[in-house]
């Protein structure tokens, strides 16, 4: 399953809360957690496990993550 489809599959393209992240996680333990915010604010908190790529350095990563056969999630932060 590809890296959008796998995205797609999980999410419907919207966000969900701690409950649907966690249901994800415990049904797929390989479950890669890919937090694309700045290296700034994955230091000042981020979740156990989780991989910074940051977002303005994600497209060089995209052919590796396509590759995976397991779920992604990825993490962000949404201004209001």
């Amino acid at each position: 399953m590809s890296f959008f489809a796998s995205l797609a599959s999980l999410i419907g393209g919207s966000s969900f809360g701690p409950g649907e992240f966690d249901a994800v996680r415990a049904e797929h333990p390989g479950t890669i957690l890919l937090d694309v915010r700045t290296r700034t604010e994955y230091v000042q908190g981020h979740i156990d496990g989780s991989t910074l790529i940051p977002l303005d350095q994600l497209s060089a990563s995209l052919t590796q993550l396509a590759a995976v056969e397991v779920p992604i999630i990825v993490i962000c932060h949404a201004t209001p």
